[in-house]
């Protein structure tokens, strides 16, 4: 469901966060994400 599919967004994104060193992260949902990030996160 998409309450779920929220749910499961926000853990992962807290999650990455939370991570220190070469492991932390950030997490880019692909809703409401620009086409210039989309493309950088593709060429990078």
């Amino acid at each position: 469901t998409e309450a779920q599919y929220k749910e499961m967004e926000e853990k992962v994104s807290s999650t990455l966060s939370g991570l220190e060193g070469e492991l932390k992260g950030t997490f880019y949902p692909l809703t409401g994400m620009s086409k210039e990030v989309q493309q950088k996160l593709i060429d990078d």
